[in-house]
């Protein structure tokens, strides 16, 4: 059985993933992530979605803000996951030369990649539904499927899912601990930030505020928390390989 996750080792790898390639993270996941969010997030701003009076109220509303804004949606998620396929590329793969490499990988990877997040969506969403824990504990098991797709792009999407469970064998709740975690006080850091930088601004130009400000507020804190979300993936891929 492999050794426990070490928190600190892949906290620390993760950062140093982020800093060893500071530059092309930043031009890729600006132009994939940052960008298409941003405009996006802007031309869809003034949709309705309404309070509700219960979870099923608010799903309708989504639907219902989807379907009138889907040419506008779509394309920014395909972008999206470019982006990620690219930002795996780019933090996995030590042979790719340039960041053209990196986007050229994971535009070729993207309908596997793709057809693999479907299916550990499909079983963690699943495991939601009974009961809560189960889907919580397959977010730790599957976590590092997505990144095995791109460094070991050999394997296929049952290869990965195989590899990514077998990674994961008995440190389950531990990696969804140290994963949850970093997610939970990252959200807690950008709300408390964007709180900072749009009350004053709210105070000044009214209720509405800024919306092209808004927009790019809540652009860039997505971006910085899939961002780690990604590198702390890829630190428990590599953590785990090695052990």
């Amino acid at each position: 059985m492999a050794r426990p996750l070490d928190y600190s080792l892949a906290w620390q790898d993760a950062k140093a993933l982020l800093r060893g390639q500071r530059d092309g993270v930043i031009a890729i996941a600006g132009a994939l992530w940052f960008f298409p969010t941003w405009l996006s997030g802007y031309l869809t701003r003034n949709s309705e979605m309404g309070s509700g009076e219960n979870f099923a109220d608010l799903i309708i509303a989504v639907q219902q803000m989807y379907a009138a804004h889907w040419y506008i949606l779509l394309p920014t998620m395909l972008i999206g996951l470019w982006g990620t396929t690219s930002l795996y590329a780019l933090l996995t793969r030590g042979d790719l030369a340039k960041n053209g490499d990196a986007l050229r990988l994971g535009l070729a990877l993207l309908p596997v990649y793709f057809l693999a997040q479907l299916l550990t969506s499909w079983a963690i969403m699943f495991g939601m539904l009974l009961f809560i824990l189960p889907g919580v504990y397959l977010i730790g098991r599957l976590l590092p499927v997505g990144a095995v797709i791109v460094a070991e792009p050999a394997r296929g999407v049952i290869g990965s899912l195989r590899l990514g469970w077998a990674l994961t064998a008995g440190q389950g709740w531990r990696v969804t601990l140290f994963f949850l975690v970093i997610m939970l006080i990252t959200t807690i850091a950008y709300f408390v930030a964007s709180l900072f930088i749009e009350l004053p601004v709210t105070l000044i130009a009214g209720r509405g505020g800024v919306p092209l400000l808004s927009a790019a507020v809540e652009a860039a804190g997505s971006t910085a928390i899939n961002l780690l979300s990604l590198a702390v993936t890829v630190a428990v891929y590599r953590r785990l390989s090695v052990d």
